[in-house]
């Protein structure tokens, strides 16, 4: 049973719903809903925060922030939508979010202690041509341990469309209809575009964490290729032996970023579907297995991949530098602009060496500042996180800074500054002892 939260104690079986709550509408096939773009997106006292504000995702999108400032909420915010629509189609039946609990706490978790109304809301706002529809879902505390829907509704310009006049909600993506209202056209189908862009975002986005799984020396590949990468890139060897030995797509990321390290790479099989990722250094010829060398070779390998199929989808990396040296967090800038122009590109990172090469790139106009967006997100006890955007100009100069990103990279210039008036003490007391001698 499922509690829909529309009528007190009122409980809707998901057995017996049937294929009417995938319709989301009755509209004909002749006139189905569009399915916009989405833009951007808020949250609403959603652990840290207490308003987001609009998070626009731009073709490359970097959140920069000290420890717990909230850069990992944001994900985790995009990853319980995921999570959440993959359960639905895995299980081939609606069920509540309460399943996501293990994985990411109970409503109580989830929801910023500030509240003052013990809600949390999430809202998505989509783009077609010049058309923009707003999505704003509201979840209240219940005995279920997500929540229950309070809320749902529509924005479009002056328009506020109240879908619960018409529908009971059942879970971010699906409305029901209620029995016996004769609902709009227009109302239907600006429904089924919600839920239907809303849906195919979920499922075409994809996320590559910070903690990526360690490569094996041989490895059974079944020659099939997953539709991408799951969260620790594990399935990334499966992914490059379907595609470009079976399939014969060029990884050309891929290779490009190895070449950085000094290599090309290919497989080795022994045996029935087992094979050895193999890798052969350009200078000297000799080969070697992945796993013997470098682990930031294996840990950036996912991403690589990851960029070279995005065909027109949104990633979203955490910490994508983990474990490449200062000079190859500069290359991995590169290979996220040209990945770039494949999808968009959403980064949590503190890499300096990353963000000062975009802005190089800037300058030297092969990234337009529109192209790129940077929020930088400050922990603040009074007012939660709050989120700045930090413009970029034309010479890849930040403008309008807070003064606590100022601050956030010059741990470096602060030691630099410190170890040259060390230096010219040093020098002063030596050249006063050489007088008095």
């Amino acid at each position: 049973m499922l509690e829909t939260g529309f009528e007190k104690n009122k409980t809707l079986n998901i057995d017996t719903v049937g294929t009417s709550l995938f319709d989301t509408c009755s509209l004909s096939s002749e006139n189905p809903p569009e399915i916009y773009r989405l833009e951007a997106f808020q949250l609403q006292d959603f652990k840290v925060f207490r308003n987001t504000g609009w998070i626009k995702l731009n073709r490359l999108t970097l959140l920069l922030g000290n420890n717990s400032s909230g850069k990992s909420a944001l994900f985790q915010a995009l990853q319980m939508l995921s999570a959440a629509y993959s359960r639905l189609i895995r299980e081939e039946k609606f069920s509540s979010l309460s399943g996501l609990s293990e994985v990411f706490g109970s409503f109580s978790d989830i929801c910023s202690k500030t509240s003052e109304n013990y809600t949390v809301k999430f809202a998505f706002r989509f783009v077609s041509d010049s058309k923009t529809l707003e999505y704003h879902i509201y979840f209240g505390n219940s005995p279920d341990e997500y929540g229950q829907v309070t809320d749902v509704f529509a924005k479009e310009g002056t328009q506020h469309i109240d879908f619960l006049q018409y529908y009971n909600s059942v879970n971010i993506f699906f409305l029901e209809r209620k029995a016996g209202f004769n609902i709009p056209e227009d109302i239907e189908k600006k429904a089924g575009c919600c839920l239907l862009s809303l849906g195919e975002f979920a499922k075409t986005f994809q996320i590559i964490s910070a903690h990526r799984s360690l490569p094996e020396r041989t490895m059974q590949l079944a020659g099939t290729s997953p539709r991408h990468i799951d969260l620790s890139g594990h399935d990334v060897y499966e992914m490059l032996y379907a595609l470009s030995e079976i399939q014969g797509k060029e990884f050309s990321l891929v290779r490009k970023w190895l070449e950085k390290f000094g290599y090309t790479y290919h497989w080795k099989m022994s045996g029935m579907n087992r094979g050895e990722f193999i890798l052969k250094d350009i200078k000297t010829g000799i080969e070697s297995n992945l796993v013997d060398n470098g682990f930031g070779i294996s840990q950036s390998l996912p991403l690589a991949a990851a960029l070279d199929t995005l065909q027109n989808r949104t990633l979203l990396v955490d910490s994508p530098e983990a474990f490449l040296q200062t000079n190859m967090q500069s290359e991995l800038g590169d290979l996220l602009i040209e990945g770039s122009r494949q999808g968009r590109i959403l980064l949590e990172t503190g890499s300096e060496y990353l963000l000062l090469r975009m802005q190089r790139r800037i300058a030297e106009e092969i990234l337009s500042p529109e192209e790129i967006t940077v929020y930088f997100l400050e922990d603040n006890t009074e007012q939660g996180t709050v989120i700045y955007t930090i413009p970029i100009d034309e010479n890849g100069n930040f403008q309008n800074t807070p003064p606590a990103f100022i601050h956030f990279f010059s741990s470096d210039y602060n030691d630099l500054e410190k170890l040259d008036e060390v230096r010219r003490k040093k020098e002063k007391h030596a050249a006063e002892h050489s007088n008095r001698h």
